[in-house]
């Protein structure tokens, strides 16, 4: 009896997709995802997660798994994430990434970066998501003054070299910025301020007097950038809506929110 080869590579096939069918395991990973504002979520809101890899820091980071969650309730809000093991390469690295939206705008983001080994994640898994200020989606609730908090008292002139010059960002709460990715800052004397958020070019209205400083929600071209870049920009953004004052120390340019806490370490680009 003759066996037509096309026949005996047709069952090889079969049988080795068999195999590799049978290696194959379900993963799942659960965790909770909050924030730290005292605010309610609109029932409109959903949660978006993502299993990453991030390896390549220059690349567009790889999803392999999501999950999304529409009228998730309030916070914490639990998510799971089912992926089969043969996606993961365990010589790579992977993290977590979570986003919160209302009407499509973006409210809450991870602006640190979760890493995770997705074949072995340690328990328990929680992101804690920061609000991204101005997006007209949600506004917090006001929070009352600490008594001991003492008053801060800055100084009622404006440093002639703060105009008009290109600053980039080394550093948003003390966490340096990629150098690759570093956003930008420029304010001018009628108060038209912008530069590139790391991602995307923006724009925004600035109000200075003296060496107090506020900005205007920022509108941004709308580039897609690696995970990594556009999680540092929305972080860049966040911190941007909370200045109310600068200072120079040295050749740095340094922003404050209103109690004197550092956002954000400048320097002439």
């Amino acid at each position: 009896m003759r066996i037509r080869p096309n026949l005996v590579f047709a069952a090889l096939g079969l049988l080795i997709a068999s195999s590799l069918s049978a290696t194959a395991a379900p993963v799942s990973i659960t965790g909770e995802v909050t924030y730290r504002e005292r605010m309610a979520l609109p029932p409109n809101a959903a949660l978006e997660v993502q299993l990453l890899d991030v390896s390549l820091a220059d690349a567009r980071a790889t999803v392999h798994a999501a999950a999304r969650l529409t009228g998730p309730g309030q916070v914490p809000l639990t998510f799971t994430l089912n992926f089969d093991d043969k996606v993961i390469n365990p010589k790579h690295n992977y993290a977590l990434s979570a986003r919160i939206t209302s009407d499509d705008r973006l409210v809450f983001i991870n602006t640190t970066q979760y890493p995770i080994d997705p074949l072995a994640p340690a328990e328990p898994i929680q992101i804690i998501l920061d609000f991204v200020a101005n997006t007209g989606a949600m506004t917090p609730a006001p929070q009352p003054p600490k008594a001991d908090e003492a008053a801060v008292t800055q100084p009622e002139t404006t440093s002639p070299d703060f105009f008009g010059v290109t600053w980039r960002v080394l550093d948003i709460k003390g966490n340096p910025t990629n150098d690759k990715a570093r956003p930008t800052l420029s304010v001018a004397e009628d108060g038209r301020a912008g530069g590139k958020g790391g991602c995307n070019n923006y724009f925004a209205q600035a109000s200075v007097e003296g060496n107090s400083i506020s900005f205007g929600s920022p509108a941004s071209t709308r580039m897609a950038c690696p995970e990594p870049a556009m999680q540092q920009e929305a972080a860049f953004f966040a911190a941007l809506a909370a200045v109310a004052a600068y200072r120079q120390e040295g050749e740095h340019l340094l922003l404050t929110d209103a109690n004197g806490n550092p956002l954000m370490t400048l320097a002439r680009d």
